[in-house]
């Protein structure tokens, strides 16, 4: 509507005919809308833009910036409108923020409605590198490759190589258009192993005003770990009981100690190989000097899991003593009764007796210096009071092998009730003596020797057949 007024004058008297007045034309003004496209300081050209009449949801007009990032929508009737973009120009994201604006119905000449710039956005991204614990690393290096652009065609263009951190500690990046990105990591911080996983993210077409600065949160990077456990030979835990690790790269040491299951936990481990070396054992067993290794790979997708080295036993040793005949020495002696003793002479064990193999196994032995002591023969045998030392050492690689002795025991002499310790023996050279004896009627009867007959027998025999013989005479003269 135009209110500007028309002014005429309508006269008092007139003659005649009242002539009708010819006021001219009375135009009706529209309004002129103007908008500059911009973005990153500078005119941008190819934005597409829809206007609405404000209560109706048909856009009535499109219209698209000129290379000057201008936008003419031309002349417009009196109305509420809105200006609502459509497509951002290559490389920004669409600003849905609408442009609302009114013609007047009234006024005089065109009314131009300049509404400015009207800018166009591109995103930046902002994370950082974290320790698990929350601890900042801004040494790592990463890339950055858009892998497909708004309307999901593959591109996998490398924007960057060296994404690395500001002075801040975050590693930002920007001008960023719509799509789909990837973070790579280049290179992992000191230490730690770095991340093969990528991060992606996407920027989506359309935001409403400026995007601002999109947070991507903590990039973790982690370092290795690995678990032992120290176990007696019963599978009991062992506290105590230290270690050395060293790494083979760098020679760096360090120590650590199992807690009270045994456990011995190694953590904050850089990639690399490393060696495991116990240096004390716990009171009462062998120190095993076996090396164990193992190694933390320097890539990981995930959180990488803790290497476990399984049970390392430590143990205690044994003692194995063989009794035998001194003169046949695979004759095996039971039933010889030891006692063991330590290196002060205190008796540890009792009663030790040597079984059917004429073996005697003594095992659990803390390592120190011991003896056996023959406390009891086996019967018709000496017995042997030197004793067997042996020694159990303090440290061995791996299971220690049993330590191995042999007592020798002499048999005791075969006696007579006369205690003659020599047998009898019968002389083939010599005479064979007859036994005689004289009858009841005055006949002498000879007879052998019985088996077994003695020195003092055959005296006796001698005699008696001379006294036979001399009585016989005498019996003889008489008659």
């Amino acid at each position: 509507m135009n209110e500007f007024p028309v002014d005429f004058t309508i006269a008092s008297n007139q003659q005649g005919e009242v002539k009708q007045l010819d006021l001219g034309e009375y135009q009706n003004f529209k309004g002129i809308v103007k908008l500059t496209k911009i973005g990153n300081s500078k005119a941008l050209s190819g934005a597409v833009f829809d206007l609405y009449k404000s209560d109706e949801e048909v856009p009535i007009k499109e219209v698209i910036s000129d290379d000057a990032g201008n936008i003419d929508y031309g002349k417009i009737g009196p109305g509420y409108y809105k200006l609502v973009e459509t497509k951002a120009p290559e490389g920004f994201i669409i600003n849905k923020n609408p442009i609302y604006f009114v013609v007047s119905n009234s006024g005089g000449g065109n009314q131009i409605i300049d509404k400015g710039n009207f800018e166009n956005y591109q995103a930046a991204i902002r994370f950082q590198k974290t320790a698990p614990d929350g601890k900042k690393l801004d040494t790592a290096v990463f890339s950055l490759t858009k892998v497909t652009d708004v309307d999901g065609k593959k591109v996998n263009q490398v924007l960057t190589n060296e994404l690395k951190a500001d002075d801040k500690g975050d590693y930002v990046y920007g001008g960023l258009a719509p799509g789909k990105y990837e973070i790579r990591e280049v290179r992992a911080p000191a230490g730690y192993i770095r991340t093969m996983k990528p991060h992606t993210f996407e920027i989506t077409s359309e935001f409403l005003d400026h995007p601002g600065t999109i947070e991507l949160g903590d990039f973790v990077n982690y370092q290795g770990s690995a678990e032992l456990t120290k176990v007696s030979e019963q599978n009991q835990p062992l506290s105590g009981v230290a270690f050395q690790l060293t790494n083979t790269t760098t020679k760096e040491t360090s120590t650590y100690t199992t807690d009270k299951n045994g456990k011995l936990q190694i953590t904050n481990l850089a990639p690399g190989k490393y060696t495991l070396q116990e240096t004390k054992a716990k009171s009462g067993y062998i120190l095993n000097k076996k090396t164990i290794q193992f190694a933390i790979t320097p890539t990981t997708e995930t959180e990488p899991a803790t290497v476990n080295l399984g049970k390392f036993i430590n143990y205690k040793g044994t003692a194995l003593l063989t009794k035998v005949d001194a003169n046949q020495p695979t004759k095996k002696l039971k039933n010889t009764q030891f006692k063991l003793i330590d290196n002060t002479g205190k008796v540890i064990k009792t009663n030790l007796v040597t079984n059917s193999a004429g073996e005697i196994t003594v095992p659990n032995l803390s390592p120190g210096k011991y003896a056996f002591v023959e406390t009891k023969a086996a019967p018709n045998y000496q017995i042997d009071s030197e004793q067997l030392p042996f020694t159990i050492q303090a440290s061995q690689t791996g299971k220690p092998a049993p330590q191995t002795l042999t007592a020798k025991n002499k048999a005791l002499p075969i006696t007579t009730n006369q205690g003659d310790p020599t047998p009898p023996t019968v002389d083939k050279t010599s005479p064979t003596v007859i036994r005689t004896t004289i009858t009841g009627d005055g006949k002498i009867k000879a007879t052998l020797p019985m088996t077994g007959d003695n020195q003092q027998d055959i005296l006796q025999l001698l005699v008696t057949i001379m006294l036979s013989v001399g009585l016989y005479i005498t019996l003889r003269k008489r008659k």
